[in-house]
């Protein structure tokens, strides 16, 4: 799989074909499969989709918790108002559905994450309906749309523990906006995707990635305290373990629960 979209780009023009081809071709190779059985898959990720987001329209889905649920169909059946009978609000519920349906513990496709998995679903139905999309296209889109799931898996994460929200949602947010493209002009508009945030304008109205520091403000102490791990050291002060202790203490240290002396040896 690609590392970069701007290979998988250079690929397709070289050779004079989609971005889809490309990476159902990618795709099929790393799997040891032939691109119509990748496909075939794509198509039962369709109708999962489909079946989540009509479940979930429907309004009687509740979490356990009971917190969770209705608001896709108030969305979809609510008053009107500058939203009203547009794609966008389609696309909002469609969202929403999805992710009751996972909440409710439903079937859903995780696209790329559970957390996330809305957007996508959402997004190519949603354009789909109004504008008379057909499903092959759809199949060609969803495959575009690995194209930037792999290259974030692979060089960032996708997990929300992670990396927070913009890791699950953010990610399907890009996988949306470049599966989009296919539906229009691919190669242009996916060139415009990779360069937009650099542009004056992307600047302004797009946040800046976060530096690691931003996401894990304590790394370099937690970089320093693995470092620490095995070494014999020693308290630098009466205390309890396992606060404050600057190297990993036994579990039997750990355990006992007296104050610890100044000087105490530990490893």
């Amino acid at each position: 799989m690609y590392r970069a979209l701007a290979d998988a780009i250079r690929d397709a023009e070289a050779r004079g074909v989609t971005l889809s081809q490309v990476a159902l071709e990618v795709e099929a190779k790393d799997q040891g499969r032939t691109v119509e059985s990748i496909r075939e898959a794509l198509r039962r990720a369709l109708v999962v989709m489909r079946e989540a987001v009509d479940r979930g329209m429907v309004g009687d889905l509740k979490s356990s918790s009971g917190l969770v649920g209705g608001d896709a169909a108030k969305l979809r059946t609510g008053p009107d108002g500058p939203l009203a009978n547009t794609p966008f609000r389609d696309v909002l519920a469609r969202a929403i559905a999805v992710q009751e349906v996972n909440a409710a513990m439903g079937v859903i496709v995780a696209a790329p994450t559970a957390g996330g998995a809305g957007v996508l679903p959402a997004v190519l139905t949603g354009i789909a309906k109004a504008q008379g999309i057909d499903d092959e296209r759809i199949i060609d889109a969803l495959a575009t749309a690995g194209l930037i799931g792999a290259v974030v898996a692979e060089r960032a994460s996708l997990s929300g523990a992670e990396g927070g929200c913009q890791a699950e949602t953010g990610a399907a947010a890009g996988m949306a906006a470049l599966a989009v493209v296919v539906f229009s002009v691919p190669t242009v508009l996916a060139l415009a995707f990779r360069w937009f945030p650099e542009t004056p304008l992307g600047r302004r109205v797009l946040p800046p990635a976060p530096e690691a520091a931003d996401v894990l403000p304590d790394l370099e102490r937690r970089r320093h305290m693995r470092d620490l791990v095995g070494h014999p050291g020693q308290t630098v002060s009466e205390l309890l373990p396992p606060e404050l202790l600057p190297a990993a203490v036994s579990v039997r240290c750990m355990l006992d629960r007296e104050l610890l002396p100044d000087m105490f040896p530990c490893e």
